[in-house]
């Protein structure tokens, strides 16, 4: 008798601790479920950004075996376009070369926001230009984009960033590559039309071409490691290379 009373205790004793750890963390459950539930969500996904395929005429086939449509369709003295009409309408006869190249989309404004004051300028230089505004009046102003440069002549002229085709002598090497500095090649691209400096972008980019900055009689020459950046469309101020990776331009 003394025994299971004893037992009887001690199964009581480990009830009520039971009750009161499960009292204890109950309260911090609901904040750790929380946590889980937003990590969940927050999982990255994979998803495909392969460009999709576009229609073909056998696609535009109705399926066989496809409910009657004659009782229900009202007469018509028009005659219904055949699945070739409706493929010519639907997909530009375009041959392979120009299906795949695609100009440049507008993702910025064509026009720079230029805030300058009215006046005559008065003095210009890349970190402020002075501007008089009224008898002993000026206003300086310090940084930000005028859309302003000075020439080679020495005077001011308006930026233009417009691509302009052209045929640019451009050298044959690299600064690292003295044997090689003093030839010249020609390149066909796109260059800017004016500014302080002079941006040419290659028709074709290749291991041996790239993108050029030239000012001051100093030169950067930016070439990829890889893709293929044979095929370009020049809009306005922007150029694009189609297909340099599969579903990728640049």
């Amino acid at each position: 008798m003394k025994k299971e009373k004893t037992r009887y205790k001690q199964l009581l004793k480990k009830a009520i601790s039971i009750v009161l750890m499960t009292s204890m963390i109950m309260p911090n459950v609901a904040p750790l479920v929380a946590y889980g539930a937003e990590a969940v969500q927050n999982l990255p996904r994979q998803v495909s950004f392969l460009r999709p395929s576009a229609l073909t005429p056998e696609d535009l086939n109705p399926p066989s075996g496809g409910l009657n449509t004659q009782e229900t369709q009202p007469q018509s003295n028009k005659s219904t376009p055949s699945t070739a009409d409706i493929a010519d309408t639907i997909l530009p006869l375009l041959s392979p070369e120009e299906s795949n190249l695609r100009e440049p989309e507008p993702y910025y404004p064509s026009e720079p926001y230029i805030n300058e004051p009215e006046g005559q300028l008065v003095q210009f230089n890349e970190a402020y230009r002075t501007y008089r505004t009224g008898e002993g009046q000026y206003i300086t102003v310090a940084g930000g984009y005028s859309g302003l440069y000075q020439n080679e002549n020495g005077g001011i002229a308006q930026i233009d960033n417009t691509l302009t085709e052209t045929g640019e002598e451009v050298p044959a090497g690299t600064p690292s590559n003295a044997r090689l500095r003093s030839r010249t090649k020609t390149v066909a691209g796109h260059k800017n039309s004016a500014g302080s400096s002079k941006v040419l972008f290659p028709e074709k980019i290749t291991a041996g071409q790239g993108v050029s900055i030239e000012r001051e009689g100093r030169r950067v020459e930016l070439i990829p490691s890889g893709g293929s950046f044979q095929k370009s469309a020049v809009s306005g101020n922007a150029i694009r290379y189609s297909d340099v990776y599969p579903g990728v331009d640049y």
